[in-house]
């Protein structure tokens, strides 16, 4: 990040937490989709059980007017739609309970993670130009002159560990 090498086990560590935040990057787009999937269920549910009673008044309608034995057969399905578009509406709370589980879980859990591993980064990097800092302090290291230099860098180093 500085123009220089980075050591292999500050790579290898590097490795491991960007494991864990392609995790989180998937988490986070896996909530978004769920929701909008959800979201699209929930007016399909509710437009088919608006058709379905409109069909069910349709063939309650043409029941009624027909006598024979059609009409006893558009009168029981007409009932059987009805219910059919009941059970339907009952599924949209839920369906609505488990959106907003789901929504407060991407708003709190995963925001707030965010927030951690913003300031995880932000310490990781004050923690390398420290560790950077100390390693060049140490190569120019005169001992006689450079001594409460290199005093001074270490503190810092652990001060920012």
């Amino acid at each position: 990040k500085l123009g220089r090498e980075e050591n292999e086990f500050v790579i290898a560590s590097d490795a491991d937490v960007d494991a864990k935040l392609e995790l989180l990057f998937t988490i986070k787009k896996s909530c978004h989709d769920l929701l909008r999937i959800m979201d699209r269920y929930q007016t399909n549910v509710l437009i088919l059980s608006h058709e379905e009673t409109d069909m069910a008044r349709f063939l309650k309608d043409y029941a009624q007017a027909d006598k024979n034995r059609a009409g006893k057969i558009m009168a029981s399905v007409s009932k059987v739609l009805a219910f059919t578009a009941q059970q339907r509406l009952s599924l949209r709370q839920p369906l609505l309970r488990l959106h907003n589980e789901i929504e407060t879980f991407r708003l709190r859990a995963v925001t707030d993670t965010f927030a951690t591993v913003k300031r995880m980064e932000t310490a990781r990097t004050e923690y390398r130009g420290s560790i950077l800092w100390l390693k060049d302090a140490s190569a120019q290291l005169d001992p006689e002159k450079q001594l409460e230099k290199f005093r001074r860098v270490q503190s810092q180093v652990k001060v920012a560990k």
